[in-house]
């Protein structure tokens, strides 16, 4: 299991001592190959929260797109739909994931076909200010 994580760092002034904070964690994300001629594809990924607050996914960018949002699918008028929203919550001491079937990332307008195999370079930013940066595989759905 890969994992990257940013850590966020407080200095105090002089030569005060360093105070390393707990991190938020992305764990295995990866993105879903589409026809190359997709307006749209679809990401995953799993996080770890070790505070003792809670947190929250509030961003993701990416260069090699529009733009990126979080979606959850929901039952409207019987029929299970896709809709937006505003953050993806992270407990204290918790775990949280965008996964087939639940809540995932829309990538819309990607800017070159994205096939098996690649990287895409995405930043994950979190409501407490952590910015976590990977390099988010692409690969073939198996179903």
């Amino acid at each position: 299991m890969k994992r990257f994580a940013l850590g966020a760092v407080v200095l105090s002034c002089w030569a005060a001592p360093v105070l390393a904070a707990a991190s938020v964690s992305v764990e295995e994300p990866w993105l879903r190959e589409a026809p190359p001629t997709a307006r749209v594809l679809a990401g995953y990924a799993g996080f770890r929260n070790p505070s003792d607050q809670e947190d929250a996914l509030i961003e993701v960018t990416t260069e090699v797109a529009d733009r990126v949002e979080i979606h959850t699918m929901a039952m409207r008028g019987g029929v299970m739909r896709m809709q937006p929203i505003p953050f993806l919550a992270l407990p204290a001491k918790g775990k949280a994931s965008l996964e087939p079937g639940g809540a995932h990332l829309m990538i819309y307008g990607p800017k070159r076909a994205l096939r098996d195999g690649q990287k895409v370079p995405m930043t994950f930013v979190f409501r407490r200010g952590a910015k976590v940066r990977v390099e988010v595989p692409v690969r073939k759905y198996p179903g």
